[in-house]
């Protein structure tokens, strides 16, 4: 079989380019550490990498929304820890303010000093959080969740109770709804069943009767449904609290545990997606060694060939 200089030039340097394609493609693995450079190194491969990407990428996002829904709780928490000693301090008064031998006047630092609690009361009901969000107004984060009146306090808010996703299937509460805690509640005595209002008009009520003169019976008998009805509403309002910051307690825990499963997550897929991508540096320094001497042994096995003619022989 005859062959042409050209078609053995052509064979020739076509050999090298290969051999040379092969060894930079080593040395870009070495120098990037993977061993799948573009998707057509390996389709399979490289789809699986991303598949693992976005996985990861997306359990990044739970935690980074892990950490915020356990701000938000600690946040809560301890704007609730803050008003479960308000409401024990308003029960120490109102325990005082049941003393026979109180009079007027007495009667009346005790409203003063009610008053305040009242307002300490309202501080908190109107709390933020850390991005200037109110915390107790459901959805309506923009609003205060209680307008003072002369009365009591408006509530504002609505009952919504935020969330946020912290795992492929969880949503955890991250408030509490001013009207879970603070409207509502059945003050009804014996006496008067079934009323039911706010925990701010039912002190600014009883506030107001241990302000007025007792001089008559019947300003007598107002001032000791006033204070019976504070008591039940600070027992409801007790209760509330605890519920809520138990309901907290058992929500943070939940993070906990779902943070140590994220945790183990993001390790599995930084592994896989090393498995796969990953370049093994023995092996890969070993093929270059090897592809470096066979494009060198080729270069020079091409010389020798291109040099060759009937004429040098002559």
């Amino acid at each position: 079989m005859r062959i042409s200089t050209n078609t053995l030039f052509s064979a020739g340097q076509s050999r090298i380019t290969d051999l040379q394609s092969s060894l930079v493609k080593t040395q870009q693995q070495l120098a990037t550490g993977r061993k799948i450079l573009t998707p057509a190194d390996d389709p399979i491969g490289a789809s699986q990498v991303l598949n693992l990407e976005q996985g990861q990428a997306m359990n990044a996002q739970f935690a980074t929304n892990r950490i915020n829904a356990g701000n938000a709780l600690r946040e809560q928490e301890g704007t609730l820890a803050s008003l479960n000693d308000l409401v024990q301090d308003i029960q120490t008064l109102r325990v005082q303010a049941g003393n026979g031998s109180l009079d007027d006047t007495q009667r009346g630092y005790l409203a003063v000093e009610l008053k305040g609690r009242i307002d300490q009361m309202l501080a908190l009901a109107n709390g933020k959080d850390g991005m200037g969000n109110y915390l107790f107004s459901g959805y309506q984060v923009g609003t205060p969740a209680y307008q003072p009146t002369a009365t009591g306090a408006v509530f504002q808010g609505d009952a919504g109770q935020r969330t946020l996703q912290v795992d492929s299937s969880r949503r955890v509460t991250i408030s509490v709804s001013g009207q879970q805690l603070f409207e509502a509640i059945d003050t009804g005595t014996p006496a008067a069943p079934g009323v039911k209002q706010d925990v701010f008009t039912t002190l600014r009520s009883w506030a107001d009767a241990l302000s007025s003169p007792t001089t008559t019976a019947a300003a007598q008998a107002n001032l000791t449904a006033r204070g019976d009805a504070a008591a039940n509403a600070l027992a409801t309002l007790l209760d509330r609290t605890l519920s809520a910051r138990a309901a907290i307690g058992a929500q943070q825990k939940e993070i906990d545990a779902l943070d140590a499963a994220g945790s183990a997550r993001d390790i599995y897929y930084s592994e896989a997606k090393s498995t796969l991508q990953d370049v093994d540096y023995t092996q890969a320094i070993s093929q270059f060694s090897q592809q470096q001497t066979t494009l060198e042994a080729a270069l020079k096995s091409f010389k020798a060939v291109s040099q060759l003619s009937l004429f040098s022989l002559i």
